[in-house]
């Protein structure tokens, strides 16, 4: 006769029974410090504190310093979000789309006008509220390995494939983007576990604003059925299922792209531009794979000389 899966009730118990019986050594979410979850942050701040009186740097200038449109202030909100994420700029292929991102620095451009300070102090405070959050959604879904929890934050705190990231005002995007991601798939596992409508919600909406942040916020929708499927132990076809709902805000975003890009008569039949894709260039597999490995190499020689 075939076992029968536990029902909620018995996992529930099962978890209970784990925790009683996990090893001294081992802290679970009710024995941590309440300082604890500041750790990961502190360090993260302080780490770059050093950034906060650099100035604009290579990127900077395409996005805020030489962009017209950003320019303008409040004035451009409109048009930021009814146009390509160049423009503004000289004319270069342009195939992007982050109309938040651009957003926050015509704002910052209105009330500081050719000031970094402002970006820079963004950035370490929303990457410093990022390594906060990577704890505390570690912590929530394995809250019997806290010790884990805080190395992993820290460990991201300071890993050092994040130094441009932070680092470079431009990269703003991608902060926003893995912290509205981030923030999607905790309430999304909220939504699988509990089956609250305002959770599935907030999942949405936050997916669609790291949408509006970078278009990379893609690759997390398959992980929305991987995290549910590990963690709640469901059926990988109904976690599957259960993830339809996060496809709107990625169809949503795309659609919305398609209108704005195609609308752009200057960018309309222009190629993927190299500055964003060196790859597109590549006449063949070899020269792809020799490029990669060559960014690679350099990157990591960057990295090392900026820590």
């Amino acid at each position: 006769m075939a076992r029968q899966k536990p029902n909620k009730r018995e996992k529930f118990a099962a978890a209970q029974a784990e925790m009683k019986s996990a090893p001294a050594s081992v802290l679970t979410k009710s024995q941590v410090p309440v300082w604890w979850p500041l750790l990961p942050a502190i360090l993260g701040f302080f780490v770059y504190a050093n950034t906060l009186n650099h100035g604009f740097a290579l990127d900077d200038y395409a996005a805020i310093l030489e962009n017209l449109s950003t320019q303008k202030g409040w004035a451009a909100i409109g048009e930021i979000f009814s146009t390509s994420y160049r423009y503004g700029y000289i004319l270069l292929a342009d195939e992007l789309y982050r109309p938040l991102t651009k957003a926050i620095f015509a704002a910052f451009w209105a009330m500081w006008p050719d000031n970094a300070t402002p970006g820079h102090v963004l950035n370490v405070a929303l990457f410093s509220f990022t390594c906060y959050r990577v704890y505390t959604f570690t912590g929530k879904w394995w809250p019997n390995q806290m010790q884990v929890a805080l190395l992993a934050a820290s460990l991201f705190a300071v890993h050092p494939i994040h130094t441009e990231v932070v680092a470079n005002i431009k990269s703003l995007d991608e902060i926003l983007a893995f912290l509205f991601c981030l923030m999607s798939l905790d309430l999304f596992l909220e939504y699988t576990k509990s089956g609250k409508t305002m959770s599935v919600v907030g999942a949405v909406i936050c997916y669609f604003i790291a949408f509006l942040s970078k278009e990379s916020a893609v690759t997390f929708i398959v992980l929305f059925p991987l995290m549910a499927w590990f963690i709640h132990g469901q059926d990988f076809k109904t976690s599957l299922k259960g993830t339809l709902i996060m496809l709107v805000p990625l169809l949503l975003f795309f659609l919305i792209r398609h209108q704005v890009l195609n609308a752009d008569t200057i960018f309309k039949s222009a190629p993927p531009s190299v500055a964003d894709n060196m790859l597109s260039s590549a006449k063949d597999p070899l020269t792809k794979i020799y490029r990669c490995s060559s960014h690679a190499r350099t990157l990591c020689l960057e990295v090392g000389i900026a820590h």
